[in-house]
Protein backbone atom coordinates (compact mmCIF):
# COMPACT_ATOMS: atom_id res chain seq x y z
CA UNK A 1 0.00 0.00 0.00
CA UNK A 2 1.26 3.81 -0.50
CA UNK A 3 2.62 5.47 2.06
CA UNK A 4 0.90 8.51 3.10
CA UNK A 5 4.52 10.62 2.84
CA UNK A 6 4.56 9.33 -0.88
CA UNK A 7 1.14 10.84 -1.53
CA UNK A 8 1.76 14.35 0.11
CA UNK A 9 5.14 14.24 -1.69
CA UNK A 10 3.59 13.35 -5.02
CA UNK A 11 0.63 16.15 -4.43
CA UNK A 12 3.07 18.91 -3.60
CA UNK A 13 5.50 18.17 -6.47
CA UNK A 14 1.78 18.32 -8.46
CA UNK A 15 1.15 21.71 -6.97
CA UNK A 16 4.48 23.13 -7.57
CA UNK A 17 4.63 22.28 -11.23
CA UNK A 18 1.34 23.27 -11.38
CA UNK A 19 2.28 27.13 -9.79
CA UNK A 20 5.44 27.19 -12.08
CA UNK A 21 3.06 26.48 -15.16
CA UNK A 22 1.06 29.35 -14.21
CA UNK A 23 3.79 31.42 -13.75
CA UNK A 24 4.91 30.57 -17.12
CA UNK A 25 1.49 31.37 -18.65
CA UNK A 26 0.81 34.61 -16.92
CA UNK A 27 4.67 35.63 -18.30
CA UNK A 28 3.89 34.46 -21.51
CA UNK A 29 -0.04 35.88 -21.70
CA UNK A 30 1.47 39.29 -19.92
CA UNK A 31 4.17 39.08 -23.05
CA UNK A 32 1.63 38.09 -25.59
CA UNK A 33 -0.96 40.99 -24.02
CA UNK A 34 1.59 43.69 -24.06
CA UNK A 35 2.61 42.99 -27.80
CA UNK A 36 -0.94 42.99 -28.67
CA UNK A 37 -1.57 46.10 -27.30
CA UNK A 38 1.61 47.38 -29.19
CA UNK A 39 0.23 46.69 -32.68
CA UNK A 40 -3.38 48.03 -31.41
CA UNK A 41 -1.54 50.95 -30.51
CA UNK A 42 0.28 51.32 -33.46
CA UNK A 43 -2.84 50.55 -35.78
CA UNK A 44 -4.52 53.71 -33.82
CA UNK A 45 -1.86 56.08 -34.43
CA UNK A 46 -1.43 55.16 -38.03
CA UNK A 47 -4.83 56.11 -38.52
CA UNK A 48 -4.35 59.41 -36.33
CA UNK A 49 -1.24 60.15 -38.84
CA UNK A 50 -3.42 59.88 -41.58
CA UNK A 51 -6.41 62.22 -40.55
CA UNK A 52 -3.49 64.26 -39.82
CA UNK A 53 -2.15 64.50 -43.27
CA UNK A 54 -5.31 64.95 -44.66
CA UNK A 55 -6.19 67.51 -41.85
CA UNK A 56 -2.81 69.33 -43.15
CA UNK A 57 -3.90 69.21 -46.90
CA UNK A 58 -7.62 71.57 -45.93
CA UNK A 59 -5.28 73.75 -43.88
CA UNK A 60 -3.23 74.73 -46.81
CA UNK A 61 -6.42 74.90 -48.68
CA UNK A 62 -8.32 77.05 -46.76
CA UNK A 63 -5.55 78.81 -45.91
CA UNK A 64 -4.17 79.32 -49.56
CA UNK A 65 -3.74 82.82 -50.28
CA UNK A 66 -2.38 83.53 -46.96
CA UNK A 67 0.35 80.80 -48.13
CA UNK A 68 1.26 82.70 -51.34
CA UNK A 69 1.04 85.92 -49.59
CA UNK A 70 3.63 84.90 -46.76
CA UNK A 71 5.48 82.94 -48.57
CA UNK A 72 4.82 79.54 -46.07
CA UNK A 73 5.08 77.01 -49.14
CA UNK A 74 8.27 75.71 -47.58
CA UNK A 75 6.81 75.08 -43.96
CA UNK A 76 3.46 73.31 -45.31
CA UNK A 77 5.93 71.10 -46.82
CA UNK A 78 8.18 70.14 -44.52
CA UNK A 79 4.71 69.89 -42.38
CA UNK A 80 3.39 66.97 -45.36
CA UNK A 81 6.82 65.31 -45.69
CA UNK A 82 7.12 65.40 -41.73
CA UNK A 83 3.83 63.65 -41.55
CA UNK A 84 4.71 61.60 -44.22
CA UNK A 85 8.17 60.24 -42.88
CA UNK A 86 6.54 59.52 -39.84
CA UNK A 87 3.75 57.22 -41.49
CA UNK A 88 6.34 55.61 -43.61
CA UNK A 89 7.69 54.69 -40.27
CA UNK A 90 4.86 53.18 -38.27
CA UNK A 91 4.39 51.00 -41.43
CA UNK A 92 7.82 49.74 -41.75
CA UNK A 93 6.69 46.10 -41.59
CA UNK A 94 3.92 46.16 -43.87
CA UNK A 95 5.05 46.62 -47.80
CA UNK A 96 2.02 47.41 -49.03
CA UNK A 97 1.24 50.33 -47.23
CA UNK A 98 4.95 51.96 -48.02
CA UNK A 99 3.87 51.46 -51.46
CA UNK A 100 0.68 53.43 -50.63
CA UNK A 101 2.75 56.06 -48.70
CA UNK A 102 5.10 56.35 -51.95
CA UNK A 103 2.45 56.72 -53.98
CA UNK A 104 0.86 59.07 -51.66
CA UNK A 105 4.74 61.33 -51.62
CA UNK A 106 5.02 61.13 -55.34
CA UNK A 107 1.96 62.83 -55.37
CA UNK A 108 2.60 65.42 -53.03
CA UNK A 109 5.87 66.04 -55.09
CA UNK A 110 4.81 66.44 -58.03
CA UNK A 111 2.01 68.87 -56.57
CA UNK A 112 5.22 70.65 -54.41
CA UNK A 113 6.95 70.89 -57.92
CA UNK A 114 3.85 72.23 -60.13
CA UNK A 115 2.86 76.07 -59.71
CA UNK A 116 1.50 76.28 -56.30
CA UNK A 117 -0.75 78.94 -56.49
CA UNK A 118 -2.48 77.64 -59.49
CA UNK A 119 -3.46 74.42 -58.47
CA UNK A 120 -4.46 75.71 -54.77
CA UNK A 121 -5.89 78.93 -55.92
CA UNK A 122 -8.47 77.18 -58.72
CA UNK A 123 -11.31 74.88 -57.27
CA UNK A 124 -11.24 72.28 -59.92
CA UNK A 125 -6.97 72.44 -59.39
CA UNK A 126 -7.62 71.83 -56.18
CA UNK A 127 -10.50 69.38 -56.56
CA UNK A 128 -8.40 66.65 -58.08
CA UNK A 129 -5.66 67.48 -56.00
CA UNK A 130 -7.91 66.55 -53.28
CA UNK A 131 -9.17 63.56 -54.84
CA UNK A 132 -6.19 62.22 -55.81
CA UNK A 133 -4.70 62.60 -51.93
CA UNK A 134 -8.30 61.79 -50.55
CA UNK A 135 -7.91 58.00 -52.46
CA UNK A 136 -4.70 57.31 -51.40
CA UNK A 137 -5.31 58.55 -47.87
CA UNK A 138 -8.70 56.64 -47.53
CA UNK A 139 -6.87 53.19 -49.00
CA UNK A 140 -4.10 53.57 -46.68
CA UNK A 141 -6.30 54.22 -43.56
CA UNK A 142 -8.73 51.61 -44.93
CA UNK A 143 -5.80 48.76 -44.74
CA UNK A 144 -4.83 50.03 -41.63
CA UNK A 145 -8.45 49.68 -40.24
CA UNK A 146 -8.55 45.98 -41.31
CA UNK A 147 -5.27 45.55 -39.65
CA UNK A 148 -6.55 47.26 -36.34
CA UNK A 149 -9.65 44.96 -36.35
CA UNK A 150 -7.66 41.49 -36.90
CA UNK A 151 -5.35 42.53 -34.21
CA UNK A 152 -8.07 43.54 -31.49
CA UNK A 153 -9.86 39.76 -32.58
CA UNK A 154 -6.39 38.10 -32.23
CA UNK A 155 -6.04 40.24 -28.90
CA UNK A 156 -9.27 39.08 -27.89
CA UNK A 157 -8.77 35.45 -28.74
CA UNK A 158 -5.44 35.64 -26.76
CA UNK A 159 -7.21 37.08 -23.30
CA UNK A 160 -9.96 34.44 -23.95
CA UNK A 161 -7.52 31.61 -24.31
CA UNK A 162 -5.56 33.40 -20.94
CA UNK A 163 -8.54 33.28 -18.93
CA UNK A 164 -9.51 29.77 -20.03
CA UNK A 165 -5.49 28.52 -19.21
CA UNK A 166 -5.46 30.01 -16.21
CA UNK A 167 -8.96 29.35 -15.07
CA UNK A 168 -8.18 25.42 -15.48
CA UNK A 169 -4.43 26.17 -14.07
CA UNK A 170 -6.91 27.63 -10.59
CA UNK A 171 -8.72 24.59 -10.69
CA UNK A 172 -5.97 22.24 -11.18
CA UNK A 173 -4.24 24.10 -7.69
CA UNK A 174 -7.37 24.36 -6.21
CA UNK A 175 -8.01 20.86 -6.70
CA UNK A 176 -4.13 19.37 -6.05
CA UNK A 177 -4.52 21.76 -3.20
CA UNK A 178 -7.71 20.46 -1.58
CA UNK A 179 -6.43 16.79 -2.19
CA UNK A 180 -3.48 17.80 -0.08
CA UNK A 181 -5.51 18.93 2.77
CA UNK A 182 -8.17 16.17 2.32
CA UNK A 183 -4.74 13.77 2.58
CA UNK A 184 -3.92 15.69 5.75
CA UNK A 185 -6.42 15.59 7.06
CA UNK A 186 -6.99 11.64 6.48
CA UNK A 187 -3.39 10.98 7.76
CA UNK A 188 -4.50 13.31 10.77
CA UNK A 189 -7.89 11.60 11.96
CA UNK A 190 -5.80 8.31 10.94
CA UNK A 191 -3.16 8.68 13.41
CA UNK A 192 -5.75 10.31 16.23
CA UNK A 193 -7.36 6.76 16.10
CA UNK A 194 -3.62 4.90 15.81
CA UNK A 195 -3.15 6.95 19.29
CA UNK A 196 -6.68 6.34 20.46
CA UNK A 197 -6.17 2.13 19.57
CA UNK A 198 -2.70 2.48 21.58
CA UNK A 199 -3.78 4.23 24.20
CA UNK A 200 -6.60 1.43 24.56
CA UNK A 201 -3.91 -1.09 23.55
CA UNK A 202 -1.67 0.06 26.66
CA UNK A 203 -4.97 0.11 28.75
CA UNK A 204 -5.37 -3.57 27.55
CA UNK A 205 -1.96 -4.72 28.11
CA UNK A 206 -1.94 -3.09 31.53
CA UNK A 207 -5.27 -5.08 32.57
CA UNK A 208 -3.98 -8.20 30.96
CA UNK A 209 -0.53 -7.98 32.36
CA UNK A 210 -1.06 -6.99 35.80
CA UNK A 211 -4.51 -8.33 36.81
CA UNK A 212 -3.96 -11.52 34.52
CA UNK A 213 -4.41 -14.67 37.10
CA UNK A 214 -1.35 -15.99 35.29
CA UNK A 215 1.83 -15.31 36.41
CA UNK A 216 3.90 -13.20 33.42
CA UNK A 217 7.11 -11.99 33.69
CA UNK A 218 9.17 -9.91 30.69
CA UNK A 219 13.12 -10.53 31.01
CA UNK A 220 16.36 -9.99 28.49
CA UNK A 221 16.52 -12.57 26.44
CA UNK A 222 20.93 -12.60 26.48
CA UNK A 223 21.15 -11.98 30.30
CA UNK A 224 18.02 -12.92 31.16
CA UNK A 225 17.69 -9.73 33.61
CA UNK A 226 14.11 -9.27 34.48
CA UNK A 227 12.16 -6.12 32.79
CA UNK A 228 8.79 -6.20 34.27
CA UNK A 229 6.53 -8.72 36.22
CA UNK A 230 2.90 -8.66 37.34
CA UNK A 231 2.00 -9.64 41.39
CA UNK A 232 0.98 -13.34 40.27
CA UNK A 233 4.26 -13.73 39.81
CA UNK A 234 5.88 -11.90 42.92
CA UNK A 235 3.48 -13.93 44.60
CA UNK A 236 4.73 -17.16 43.60
CA UNK A 237 8.51 -16.84 44.23
CA UNK A 238 7.42 -14.87 47.18
CA UNK A 239 9.57 -11.87 46.40
CA UNK A 240 8.58 -8.08 45.56
CA UNK A 241 8.56 -6.58 42.33
CA UNK A 242 10.79 -3.86 43.47
CA UNK A 243 13.64 -7.33 44.51
CA UNK A 244 12.72 -9.30 41.04
CA UNK A 245 13.54 -5.73 38.61
CA UNK A 246 16.97 -5.95 37.82
CA UNK A 247 17.90 -9.30 38.79
CA UNK A 248 17.79 -12.68 37.14
CA UNK A 249 15.94 -15.41 37.50
CA UNK A 250 18.81 -17.88 38.50
CA UNK A 251 20.54 -15.08 40.50
CA UNK A 252 17.41 -15.05 42.74
CA UNK A 253 17.38 -18.88 42.77
CA UNK A 254 14.51 -19.40 41.16
CA UNK A 255 15.62 -21.66 38.79
CA UNK A 256 17.84 -24.21 40.09
CA UNK A 257 20.39 -23.27 36.95
CA UNK A 258 21.76 -21.47 34.26
CA UNK A 259 21.54 -24.52 32.22
CA UNK A 260 17.53 -24.93 33.06
CA UNK A 261 17.10 -21.41 31.29
CA UNK A 262 19.14 -21.89 28.67
CA UNK A 263 16.89 -25.30 27.65
CA UNK A 264 13.65 -22.92 27.72
CA UNK A 265 15.28 -20.17 25.76
CA UNK A 266 16.38 -22.55 22.82
CA UNK A 267 13.30 -24.28 22.91
CA UNK A 268 12.07 -20.72 22.83
CA UNK A 269 14.12 -19.62 19.96
CA UNK A 270 14.18 -22.54 17.89
CA UNK A 271 10.25 -22.92 17.96
CA UNK A 272 9.14 -19.73 18.30
CA UNK A 273 7.59 -20.75 21.33
CA UNK A 274 8.23 -23.21 24.43
CA UNK A 275 4.99 -24.96 25.09
CA UNK A 276 4.06 -26.32 28.30
CA UNK A 277 7.35 -26.69 29.66
CA UNK A 278 6.42 -28.38 32.76
CA UNK A 279 9.30 -27.66 35.72
CA UNK A 280 9.92 -27.17 39.42
CA UNK A 281 11.02 -23.81 40.41
CA UNK A 282 12.11 -22.54 43.65
CA UNK A 283 10.10 -19.33 45.69
CA UNK A 284 11.68 -17.83 48.62
CA UNK A 285 11.42 -19.51 51.72
CA UNK A 286 9.02 -22.15 50.45
CA UNK A 287 8.83 -25.84 49.21
CA UNK A 288 9.50 -26.18 45.18
CA UNK A 289 6.66 -25.93 43.22
CA UNK A 290 5.68 -27.75 39.66
CA UNK A 291 4.95 -25.38 36.93
CA UNK A 292 4.23 -25.08 33.48
CA UNK A 293 6.14 -22.57 31.43
CA UNK A 294 5.38 -21.06 28.33
CA UNK A 295 7.78 -18.87 26.49
CA UNK A 296 7.78 -15.91 23.70
CA UNK A 297 10.76 -13.93 22.36
CA UNK A 298 9.37 -10.58 21.51
CA UNK A 299 10.91 -7.04 20.36
CA UNK A 300 11.15 -5.10 23.39
CA UNK A 301 12.52 -1.65 23.51
CA UNK A 302 14.67 -2.61 20.03
CA UNK A 303 16.11 -5.64 21.78
CA UNK A 304 14.90 -8.84 21.76
CA UNK A 305 13.09 -10.04 25.40
CA UNK A 306 11.36 -13.32 26.86
CA UNK A 307 7.91 -12.84 27.46
CA UNK A 308 7.19 -15.79 30.30
CA UNK A 309 3.68 -17.30 31.59
CA UNK A 310 4.01 -19.19 34.22
CA UNK A 311 1.08 -21.31 35.51
CA UNK A 312 1.53 -22.93 38.72
CA UNK A 313 0.23 -27.03 38.32
CA UNK A 314 1.07 -27.97 41.88
CA UNK A 315 -2.74 -28.89 43.08
CA UNK A 316 -2.55 -30.24 39.58
CA UNK A 317 0.35 -32.59 40.25
CA UNK A 318 -0.95 -33.57 43.35
CA UNK A 319 -4.16 -34.92 41.44
CA UNK A 320 -2.06 -36.18 39.44
CA UNK A 321 -0.42 -38.97 41.68
CA UNK A 322 -3.87 -39.51 43.20
CA UNK A 323 -5.43 -40.19 40.37
CA UNK A 324 -2.55 -42.21 39.81
CA UNK A 325 -2.41 -43.98 43.19
CA UNK A 326 -6.21 -44.35 42.85
CA UNK A 327 -6.19 -45.92 39.30
CA UNK A 328 -3.43 -48.48 40.10
CA UNK A 329 -5.76 -49.48 43.03
CA UNK A 330 -8.45 -49.80 40.91
CA UNK A 331 -6.60 -51.85 38.15
CA UNK A 332 -5.28 -54.10 41.14
CA UNK A 333 -9.26 -54.37 42.17
CA UNK A 334 -10.27 -55.36 38.47
CA UNK A 335 -7.36 -57.66 38.05
CA UNK A 336 -8.42 -59.17 41.58
CA UNK A 337 -12.41 -59.58 40.64
CA UNK A 338 -11.16 -61.41 37.14
CA UNK A 339 -9.06 -63.71 39.10
CA UNK A 340 -11.75 -64.54 41.28
CA UNK A 341 -13.94 -64.30 38.24
CA UNK A 342 -12.00 -66.76 36.43
CA UNK A 343 -11.24 -69.13 39.57
CA UNK A 344 -15.17 -68.66 40.43
CA UNK A 345 -16.11 -69.91 36.98
CA UNK A 346 -13.99 -72.80 37.19
CA UNK A 347 -14.31 -73.54 40.73
CA UNK A 348 -18.79 -73.40 39.65
CA UNK A 349 -18.23 -75.85 36.44
CA UNK A 350 -17.25 -78.53 38.56
CA UNK A 351 -19.72 -78.97 40.98
CA UNK A 352 -22.54 -78.12 38.33
CA UNK A 353 -20.73 -80.77 36.01
CA UNK A 354 -21.41 -83.28 39.24
CA UNK A 355 -25.39 -82.39 39.61
CA UNK A 356 -25.70 -82.53 35.58
CA UNK A 357 -24.36 -85.82 35.71
CA UNK A 358 -26.02 -87.03 38.61
CA UNK A 359 -29.33 -85.82 37.56
CA UNK A 360 -29.12 -87.43 34.01
CA UNK A 361 -28.32 -90.55 35.88
CA UNK A 362 -30.57 -90.55 38.45
CA UNK A 363 -33.42 -89.42 35.18
CA UNK A 364 -32.44 -93.31 34.01
CA UNK A 365 -32.52 -94.85 37.15
CA UNK A 366 -36.17 -93.97 37.86
CA UNK A 367 -38.73 -96.02 37.41
CA UNK A 368 -42.91 -96.90 38.63
CA UNK A 369 -44.91 -94.19 39.00
CA UNK A 370 -42.79 -91.38 40.64
CA UNK A 371 -40.26 -91.49 37.23
CA UNK A 372 -42.55 -89.16 35.65
CA UNK A 373 -42.23 -86.47 38.29
CA UNK A 374 -38.54 -87.46 38.90
CA UNK A 375 -38.36 -86.53 35.19
CA UNK A 376 -39.65 -83.12 35.74
CA UNK A 377 -38.18 -82.40 38.39
CA UNK A 378 -35.00 -83.40 37.35
CA UNK A 379 -35.44 -80.93 33.92
CA UNK A 380 -35.79 -77.99 35.81
CA UNK A 381 -32.49 -79.06 37.53
CA UNK A 382 -30.60 -79.47 34.32
CA UNK A 383 -32.28 -76.09 32.86
CA UNK A 384 -31.27 -74.00 36.29
CA UNK A 385 -27.41 -75.79 36.02
CA UNK A 386 -27.42 -74.48 32.59
CA UNK A 387 -28.76 -71.08 33.12
CA UNK A 388 -25.78 -71.09 35.51
CA UNK A 389 -23.30 -72.36 33.44
CA UNK A 390 -24.67 -69.54 30.74
CA UNK A 391 -23.83 -67.23 33.39
CA UNK A 392 -20.59 -67.96 34.05
CA UNK A 393 -19.63 -68.59 30.28
CA UNK A 394 -20.77 -65.03 29.67
CA UNK A 395 -18.93 -63.58 33.24
CA UNK A 396 -15.89 -65.06 31.89
CA UNK A 397 -16.30 -63.89 28.36
CA UNK A 398 -16.79 -60.34 29.53
CA UNK A 399 -13.28 -60.86 31.90
CA UNK A 400 -11.04 -62.25 29.31
CA UNK A 401 -12.38 -59.44 26.71
CA UNK A 402 -11.40 -56.71 29.03
CA UNK A 403 -8.49 -58.33 30.12
CA UNK A 404 -7.71 -57.88 26.07
CA UNK A 405 -6.95 -61.88 26.16
CA UNK A 406 -9.81 -62.18 23.23
CA UNK A 407 -8.44 -61.45 19.04
CA UNK A 408 -9.77 -62.83 16.46
CA UNK A 409 -8.49 -66.01 15.04
CA UNK A 410 -10.01 -65.77 11.33
CA UNK A 411 -10.32 -69.24 9.31
CA UNK A 412 -11.92 -70.34 6.08
CA UNK A 413 -15.22 -71.64 6.33
CA UNK A 414 -18.93 -72.86 4.42
CA UNK A 415 -21.42 -70.43 6.06
CA UNK A 416 -25.01 -71.62 5.65
CA UNK A 417 -23.88 -75.38 6.71
CA UNK A 418 -22.24 -73.88 9.68
CA UNK A 419 -25.04 -71.80 10.46
CA UNK A 420 -27.96 -73.91 9.10
CA UNK A 421 -26.38 -76.86 11.87
CA UNK A 422 -26.38 -74.21 14.60
CA UNK A 423 -29.87 -73.24 14.15
CA UNK A 424 -30.82 -76.90 14.27
CA UNK A 425 -29.17 -77.49 17.56
CA UNK A 426 -30.72 -74.49 18.82
CA UNK A 427 -33.97 -75.26 18.05
CA UNK A 428 -33.89 -77.96 20.93
CA UNK A 429 -33.90 -74.81 23.46
CA UNK A 430 -36.85 -73.21 21.63
CA UNK A 431 -40.39 -73.01 23.36
CA UNK A 432 -43.20 -74.91 21.87
CA UNK A 433 -44.38 -73.79 18.70
CA UNK A 434 -41.31 -71.97 18.18
CA UNK A 435 -39.48 -72.29 14.82
CA UNK A 436 -36.07 -70.98 13.57
CA UNK A 437 -35.66 -70.51 9.63
CA UNK A 438 -32.66 -69.85 8.34
CA UNK A 439 -31.82 -68.73 4.78
CA UNK A 440 -28.67 -67.64 2.68
CA UNK A 441 -28.04 -65.55 -0.41
CA UNK A 442 -24.70 -65.16 -1.93
CA UNK A 443 -21.20 -67.07 -1.68
CA UNK A 444 -20.99 -69.83 1.06
CA UNK A 445 -17.30 -69.67 1.34
CA UNK A 446 -16.28 -66.88 4.14
CA UNK A 447 -13.12 -65.69 6.20
CA UNK A 448 -14.38 -65.05 9.88
CA UNK A 449 -13.80 -65.85 13.63
CA UNK A 450 -15.74 -69.38 14.23
CA UNK A 451 -15.94 -68.64 17.80
CA UNK A 452 -17.05 -65.49 18.01
CA UNK A 453 -19.33 -65.88 14.96
CA UNK A 454 -20.98 -68.71 16.54
CA UNK A 455 -21.66 -66.88 20.08
CA UNK A 456 -22.94 -63.54 17.94
CA UNK A 457 -25.84 -66.20 16.63
CA UNK A 458 -26.32 -67.94 19.46
CA UNK A 459 -26.65 -65.10 22.02
CA UNK A 460 -29.14 -63.23 19.35
CA UNK A 461 -31.27 -66.69 18.38
CA UNK A 462 -31.54 -67.33 22.70
CA UNK A 463 -32.53 -63.85 23.04
CA UNK A 464 -35.30 -64.34 20.27
CA UNK A 465 -35.97 -67.42 21.77
CA UNK A 466 -36.42 -66.24 25.25
CA UNK A 467 -38.37 -62.38 24.78
CA UNK A 468 -40.82 -64.20 21.81
CA UNK A 469 -43.77 -65.99 22.88
CA UNK A 470 -44.55 -69.44 22.30
CA UNK A 471 -45.69 -70.88 18.56
CA UNK A 472 -43.91 -67.62 17.26
CA UNK A 473 -41.58 -67.64 13.90
CA UNK A 474 -37.62 -66.64 14.14
CA UNK A 475 -35.79 -65.77 11.17
CA UNK A 476 -32.30 -65.86 10.77
CA UNK A 477 -30.94 -64.79 7.29
CA UNK A 478 -27.32 -64.29 5.89
CA UNK A 479 -25.94 -62.60 2.44
CA UNK A 480 -22.48 -62.33 1.42
CA UNK A 481 -21.11 -59.77 -0.79
CA UNK A 482 -17.41 -58.56 -0.19
CA UNK A 483 -19.07 -58.49 3.70
CA UNK A 484 -20.91 -60.63 5.82
CA UNK A 485 -25.03 -59.64 6.34
CA UNK A 486 -26.23 -61.35 9.12
CA UNK A 487 -30.16 -60.67 10.24
CA UNK A 488 -32.51 -62.24 13.45
CA UNK A 489 -35.89 -61.59 13.25
CA UNK A 490 -38.66 -62.63 15.96
CA UNK A 491 -41.80 -61.13 16.80
CA UNK A 492 -41.57 -60.91 20.58
CA UNK A 493 -42.04 -58.39 23.29
CA UNK A 494 -40.04 -55.83 21.44
CA UNK A 495 -37.75 -53.03 22.64
CA UNK A 496 -38.74 -49.17 23.81
CA UNK A 497 -36.59 -46.46 22.47
CA UNK A 498 -36.04 -45.34 25.65
CA UNK A 499 -34.57 -48.97 26.48
CA UNK A 500 -32.57 -49.34 23.00
CA UNK A 501 -29.94 -46.33 23.68
CA UNK A 502 -28.74 -47.90 26.79
CA UNK A 503 -29.27 -51.39 25.46
CA UNK A 504 -25.25 -52.48 24.50
CA UNK A 505 -24.23 -51.30 28.00
CA UNK A 506 -22.90 -53.19 30.33
CA UNK A 507 -25.43 -55.15 32.67
CA UNK A 508 -28.07 -53.29 31.36
CA UNK A 509 -32.09 -54.90 30.88
CA UNK A 510 -34.65 -53.61 28.90
CA UNK A 511 -37.36 -52.25 31.29
CA UNK A 512 -40.20 -54.87 29.81
CA UNK A 513 -37.74 -57.99 30.12
CA UNK A 514 -39.92 -58.92 33.16
CA UNK A 515 -38.69 -62.48 35.08
CA UNK A 516 -36.97 -63.79 32.28
CA UNK A 517 -33.10 -64.60 33.28
CA UNK A 518 -30.52 -63.43 31.99
CA UNK A 519 -27.46 -61.13 33.18
CA UNK A 520 -27.63 -57.97 31.00
CA UNK A 521 -24.01 -58.95 29.01
CA UNK A 522 -25.56 -61.21 26.16
CA UNK A 523 -25.54 -57.76 23.60
CA UNK A 524 -23.17 -56.03 25.22
CA UNK A 525 -20.54 -59.33 24.57
CA UNK A 526 -21.93 -59.05 20.88
CA UNK A 527 -21.02 -55.37 20.30
CA UNK A 528 -17.81 -56.06 21.59
CA UNK A 529 -16.85 -59.44 19.46
CA UNK A 530 -18.35 -57.25 16.35
CA UNK A 531 -16.11 -54.34 16.84
CA UNK A 532 -13.43 -56.61 17.29
CA UNK A 533 -14.54 -58.38 14.14
CA UNK A 534 -14.02 -55.05 12.39
CA UNK A 535 -18.28 -54.79 11.68
CA UNK A 536 -21.55 -52.79 13.07
CA UNK A 537 -24.63 -54.04 15.03
CA UNK A 538 -28.05 -52.20 14.86
CA UNK A 539 -31.18 -52.79 16.16
CA UNK A 540 -35.05 -51.86 14.95
CA UNK A 541 -37.74 -52.56 17.70
CA UNK A 542 -41.17 -51.24 18.76
CA UNK A 543 -42.85 -52.65 21.78
CA UNK A 544 -45.11 -55.29 21.16
CA UNK A 545 -44.33 -55.71 17.49
CA UNK A 546 -40.83 -57.57 17.64
CA UNK A 547 -36.90 -57.14 17.14
CA UNK A 548 -34.69 -57.04 14.10
CA UNK A 549 -30.54 -57.16 14.39
CA UNK A 550 -28.67 -56.29 11.41
CA UNK A 551 -25.25 -57.39 12.28
CA UNK A 552 -22.23 -56.46 9.27
CA UNK A 553 -19.02 -57.98 9.50
CA UNK A 554 -15.64 -57.46 7.54
CA UNK A 555 -13.93 -59.64 5.66
CA UNK A 556 -9.89 -59.70 5.81
CA UNK A 557 -8.41 -59.16 2.30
Amino acid sequence: MISFKVILGSLLILLVVAIAILGAVCYDGNLKTLDAVHWVDHSHRVVEKVDAISITCKNIQLQAGEIEKSRKRLEATKILFAATDSLRALTSDNSDQNRRIDSLEAILRQWIASDYSAVIGTDSGWSAYHEVVSRQLNSIKATEEILLRQRVIRTQKSAAGFKNTLALLLCSITVLLLSAFFAIRYNFNKRIRMQEELRRSNVLFEKVFYESPIAIVISELETGKILHCNSVFAGTVNYSMDALVGNTAVELGIFESQEQRNNLVSDAIAGGVAKQTEVYIQPRGGDRIYVSIHAHVIPLYDSPCLLTAILDLSSHKQAEEDTKKALEAVLELSRLKADFVTLASHEFRTPLTTIRSSAFLLENYSYGESRERAVRHLAKINSSVNSLTSMLDEFLAITKIDEGRVHPSFEQMDLPAFLADLCRNLQAFAKPGQTIGYDHTGSNDVLTDRIMLSNIVRNLVTNAIKYSPENSPIYVSTRVNGKIYLTVIDAGIGISKEDQKHLFERFYRASNAGNAQGTGLGLHIIKRYVEMLEGTVTLESNTGKGTQVNVILSMPA
